[in-house]
């Protein structure tokens, strides 16, 4: 009697254990696929260099856009879901802590008359593994894979390739952390932007032309299937500011938690040769 109520038991398990199997599988697909899915949310804290099972993101919209004759803007939005900014490198974190050091050293007549954005501090790297070591995590660069493109300096601020900027309310409080890298594709300027924030929150973030500018948007998609809001500003007058008009479309997208933008900048007269360069690097990614 025993024996029998022991196979039962054993043939029962057996049947439970391939239904979740079965489960699993409907979940996931096979071992080494990537899937994507719509999401607005991501599992919190998780970036990662490496390429995940399942990419989420969420879809980046233009939600103002205004025409001047002295300044024109435009502002686009996305719901980014929280990243855990808790645990954070050494470098960055010391760099934090001195600013509010000075920050609570100083009288409230020095800090009211101080112009600085108190909070907000930055980093130079050279490269990305450095960038990683700074900021105390990985963080997925869809741009280092692209063979097309050369690793340049941006001679225009610090000479760093990649700069890291990190927003804090306080020395145990980081809002936000941002980093920027420079490239270069043929004779085109190309700027990867990524950020990540401690709150779930409508991140938005845009741009501004001195002059009269209408602003051009449309809808592509990464090569692995995200999709990507590209928007270009029309320049109708640059009101004497720039000796050249420039064309500059960025692509706005977000991959497991982090917002990106890509932008391609370049002389008017090649914004042919630079929407090309815009859909060639997004359908790498």
């Amino acid at each position: 009697m025993k024996k029998k109520i022991l196979e039962f038991l054993l043939a029962a398990l057996g049947v439970a254990a391939v239904v979740a199997l079965a489960l699993i599988l409907s979940r996931t697909g096979n071992v080494g696929d990537e899937s994507i899915s719509s999401s607005d949310s991501a599992v919190e804290g998780e970036i990662s260099t490496d390429a995940p099972t399942e990419v989420t993101y969420s879809t980046v919209k233009l939600i103002k856009a205004e025409t001047d004759t002295q300044e024109s803007s435009y502002r686009v939005a996305v719901d980014l879901p929280a990243t855990d900014l808790t645990r954070i490198g050494q470098e960055l974190k010391d760099k934090i802590e001195d600013e509010w050091e000075t920050y609570n050293g100083l009288t409230e007549m020095q800090r009211w008359a101080s112009s600085k954005l108190w909070g907000l501090v930055g980093l130079r790297c050279d490269n990305w593994a450095e960038c990683e070591s700074a900021i105390g995590f990985s963080l997925y660069n869809p741009l280092e894979s692209v063979s097309a493109l050369d690793k340049v300096d941006d001679l225009i601020t610090d000479g760093s390739h990649i700069r890291v900027m990190a927003e804090s309310i306080s020395d145990e409080t980081l809002k936000s952390i941002t980093v920027n890298a420079e490239y270069r594709y043929r004779r085109l300027q190309v700027t990867l932007t990524a950020t990540v924030c401690s709150e779930e929150q409508e991140y938005t973030t845009g741009g501004a032309i001195v002059g009269i500018a209408e602003f051009e948007q449309r809808v592509s998609t990464t090569g692995s299937g995200i999709p990507v809001l590209i928007v270009t500003p029309i320049v109708e007058n640059n009101l004497g500011y720039f000796s050249d008009d420039y064309y500059t479309p960025t692509a706005y997208w977000v991959r497991n938690g982090v917002f990106y933008s890509l932008r391609v900048k370049g002389l008017e007269e090649n914004s042919r040769e630079i929407r090309e360069a815009v859909d060639y690097i997004l359908s790498e990614l």
